[in-house]
């Protein structure tokens, strides 16, 4: 942009969808399904995968020009996220808050049996205090000027609660 050509940024909040259990979003599904009784303290944005791929092709087509957008469907704590989670998947809610400190010596614990196990630590320090942050983020520059809708993260989270578990089937 700065040199002039035209451009559009799409920045999504955390973008939830079906894939890989092991990766990304993915791993909060698996980790309400696995009955995990914790849950980290603070909470974020999400948005259904469909909704940024949907966006990015009417933006790719719109007339709109040098601007950037956050798409992001709702901003939840992760208890409410991981309690939702629960509830459609018919699992118990977390119960445990992990607290910045705990959540520190958790990765700390993580990253000594990682060493020896000679695997990628499964928690990092960065997560930890990102996710004991609550970071809220709006969408009300994309729904005012593009007139958009998102899926309310309810119905995502259902559609991939669905999905998840028809895939353990």
């Amino acid at each position: 942009i700065a040199e002039g050509l035209d451009a559009v940024i799409l920045n999504p909040s955390v973008v939830l969808g079906p894939g890989d259990w092991n990766r990304g979003s993915s791993q909060i599904f698996k980790a309400v399904h696995n009955e995990s009784r914790f849950f980290p303290i603070g909470g974020t944005g999400y948005v259904d995968v469909h909704d940024v791929a949907l966006y990015t092709s009417k933006v790719l087509f719109s007339n709109v020009k040098n601007e950037r957008f956050i798409l992001n469907s709702a901003n939840l704590t992760y208890k409410e996220l991981f309690s939702l989670i629960a509830c459609h998947m018919k699992k118990p809610k977390p119960a445990i808050s992990l607290s910045p400190f705990l959540m520190e010596v958790i990765c700390r614990v993580d990253a000594f049996a990682s060493f020896f196990l000679r695997r990628k630590p499964t928690l990092t320090r960065d997560f930890a205090k990102i996710s004991s942050r609550i970071k809220s983020y709006s969408s009300k520059k994309i729904l005012t000027k593009l007139n958009f809708k998102f899926i309310k993260i309810e119905e995502t989270v259902k559609n991939y609660s669905n999905w998840y578990l028809d895939d353990l089937n």
